[in-house]
């Protein structure tokens, strides 16, 4: 029996878009970088993205996932569970430089969900599954308590809006 999954590779016409996006985007450490080919850290993973020029970008459509009503294109897709730190520097990165998502902001999905494209069109759903209190990222009003943590970061409706752009929706 297999002890544990240690490399993916992914293939792209664009080597410098790629690597913007999972360095700058995902946050992934670097492990290597060459002038074809570079490599993530993932937990004990490795991700490595090679270049081939000639490599057609596929559809900028969404993957399907089973038991997620979104995607509807049958290709590959994976998840990246992140802390909520991560998580929400991820989002605020995604979000300032126009990545495509699937939702405007996170949504809680028995965890925090936001998946996105890559500059190949992969879809990655980057999640979170940390709660604190009655809610914890974005703050949708259906989300319910489980075990409450903490309430002293909650104020309002809007705290996923202020904390990630300093800014007032009201204002």
């Amino acid at each position: 029996m297999a002890k544990r999954f240690n490399f993916t590779y992914l293939f792209c016409n664009d080597l410098d878009k790629m690597t913007w996006f999972y360095k700058d985007i995902l946050h992934l450490p670097l492990i290597w970088e060459s002038g074809r080919s570079v490599a993530f850290k993932i937990g004990g993973h490795q991700l490595a993205v090679e270049l081939e020029e000639d490599l057609e970008t596929p559809t900028a459509d969404f993957a399907m996932q089973p038991g997620w009503q979104g995607g509807k294109a049958p290709r590959t897709s994976w998840s990246l569970e992140c802390d909520k730190d991560d998580f929400q520097a991820v989002v605020r990165a995604a979000q300032r430089n126009g990545i495509r998502s699937f939702f405007s902001e996170p949504e809680w999905k028995g965890y925090w969900s936001f998946p996105v494209l890559d500059p190949m069109n992969n879809t990655i759903e980057v999640t979170c599954t940390e709660r604190r209190g009655r809610r914890c990222l974005s703050l949708p009003e259906h989300c319910r308590i489980h075990r409450p943590i903490s309430f002293d970061f909650l104020k309002g409706k809007d705290l996923w809006f202020r904390q990630n752009t300093g800014g007032d929706r009201h204002h």
